[in-house]
């Protein structure tokens, strides 16, 4: 499949151009998987197929209030987390946090228990030997979050864990989806 990226001004995609973008969407959907423990591995969340990946969680909740759904990178060499988000409730009050851990990017805020919280979070180069970076925003009935980070230590990850911090089980639905290379 050829696709061009640039088009002179006033030069339109051709039919058959059109019909390889339809065919061929920039997201593309890979898989679902439903959460519901304090630990969920996706072994190989990762590869070669796509260099960008989109995560979009849909009700994710804890019955522990105000916990974190931890983000971890797994099946690389060492692990250098550094990451940091923004918490504001509908009342105004603001939480803060950074991190710089060997375990964990900070991950999505769950304030309140049992309610749900959507998120939707890109990461990018996870499986290629560069700093792999994050961001996301999340927003529940309360309120609305948003942070990023990145981890240093420029391996190939094949896959991520998402943890409840404390302990905490994790529940809710994740859909992965890689960015397709152009």
């Amino acid at each position: 499949m050829t696709v061009r990226a640039n088009y002179s001004i006033g030069e339109r995609p051709t039919v058959s151009e059109m019909n390889t973008f339809s065919a061929n969407p920039a997201l593309q959907y890979i898989s679902q998987i439903n959460l519901n423990a304090v630990t969920t591995t996706i072994a190989s969340g990762f590869n070669s197929t796509y260099a960008n990946y989109h995560l979009e969680f849909s009700n994710l909740r804890s019955t522990t209030a105000s916990t974190l759904a931890l983000i971890s990178l797994t099946g690389g060499t060492g692990t250098s987390h550094h990451s940091s988000f923004r918490y504001t409730s509908e009342t105004g009050a603001v939480t803060l946090n950074s991190s710089a851990s060997a375990a964990y990017w900070l991950g999505i805020y769950l304030p309140t228990a049992n309610v749900g919280t959507q998120c939707s979070m890109d990461i990018f180069s996870p499986n290629v030997s560069l700093n792999t970076q994050y961001q996301f925003q999340a927003s529940s009935g309360l309120g609305g979050s948003f942070g990023g980070g990145i981890n240093t230590n420029n391996t190939s990850y094949v896959g991520f864990s998402i943890v409840g911090l404390f302990g905490s089980v994790i529940q809710g639905t994740l859909r992965i989806y890689g960015y397709r290379k152009v």
